[in-house]
């Protein structure tokens, strides 16, 4: 799964660029349980997208998530992310995809599935 081709994202922001994503305003680490009522990981991220043509908030789940780690979150409102997230292809039950902002290596985590919950605009007018 491509990501940010999903259908929520593609509706709000037709010419998506992964470039133009800011950094996160919201970083959230909790439990849950799943549909084998198993209590997993869980992490949401909210992000900021911001091009010429659209300004929008991108709201993404990520669970049964392992091997978080987190360097620093303290990130300026102005510098953009570099999220990669990387389909693995290990045969490892439940890590599907490696997750990190390539640029700085402030995060990292794997997970099972992504999700994106919500892309709301911030559009005025």
């Amino acid at each position: 799964m491509t990501w940010f081709l999903d259908e929520k994202i593609q509706k709000q922001i037709p010419d998506f660029d992964i470039n133009h994503l800011k950094q996160i305003n919201e970083f959230h680490y909790f439990k849950e349980y799943n549909e084998h009522y198993d209590l997993i990981n869980c992490i949401h991220l909210h992000i900021p997208y911001e091009s010429a043509t659209h300004k929008a908030d991108i709201h993404l789940k990520f669970t049964n998530v392992s091997s978080v780690q987190i360097k620093d979150l303290e990130l300026t409102n102005d510098s953009s992310l570099f999220l990669n997230i990387q389909l693995l292809d290990r045969g490892w039950e439940y890590l599907n995809y490696f997750v990190e902002d390539y640029e700085e290596q402030y995060f990292s985590f794997y997970c099972e599935t992504i999700q994106v919950i919500q892309v709301v605009s911030n559009e005025s007018g």
